[in-house]
């Protein structure tokens, strides 16, 4: 994960898919609450996944999966220096 936030906008990219890297879309951050969706492609088809997490002090808990709910997981993004 690669994000930046400004005001209640979060950008960035997200490393690891099959399309790396992937622009993050649709980017919020309000609090201690962060969700974005990435585009990816599974068998030749796009996938949209749909990131939610929490802010918990250096962390990030997300939860994500997708777009139809079909698949889901959890993963968690810890703040490198």
């Amino acid at each position: 994960f690669s994000l930046k936030t400004d005001g209640g906008a979060l950008t960035g990219t997200l490393e690891g898919l099959p399309t790396s890297p992937a622009k993050i879309e649709d980017g919020k951050s309000q609090a201690e609450s962060v969700s974005f969706s990435v585009t990816t492609h599974y068998q030749g088809s796009p996938v949209k996944l749909v990131f939610k997490g929490k802010l918990s002090g250096d962390r990030i808990e997300f939860a994500f999966g997708t777009e139809d709910g079909s698949w889901g997981t959890q993963v968690t993004a810890k703040r490198s220096t």
